[in-house]
């Protein structure tokens, strides 16, 4: 029973990715992700532990491709794309519309 939820979990998790990520995950391995969760969620309704297993595992390595992937898309695209900005030691932009504020806890 554990080994269907985590399988279950696996499939859900895949399509999830592949909802948030949209059009950043290329079409084949998009296609080959939708087919093995497909073939996973068809194997959890069955008896067969070992192709359960098989499936999530090929499935998580698929994922794991795909987040190297994106990783490294970012990486590639610098600080500038995340948002992030490296600390130049300088305070950015001006002081004016500072609002400072003291908490006090109740």
């Amino acid at each position: 029973m554990d080994l269907r939820n985590q399988a279950d979990t696996a499939a859900y998790q895949a399509e999830k990715l592949i909802k948030d990520m949209g059009d950043k995950i290329p079409a084949d391995q998009r296609s080959q992700v939708e087919s093995k969760v497909k073939d996973l969620r068809e194997a959890i309704q069955g008896d067969d532990k070992d192709k359960i297993k098989s499936l999530m595992e090929a499935l998580q390595a698929d994922l794991q491709a795909i987040g190297q992937a994106a990783y490294a898309q970012q990486d590639a695209a610098g600080p500038q794309a995340g948002g992030a900005q490296a600390p130049s030691g300088e305070p950015s932009g001006s002081d004016e519309d500072v609002v400072e504020g003291e908490f006090h806890e109740a």
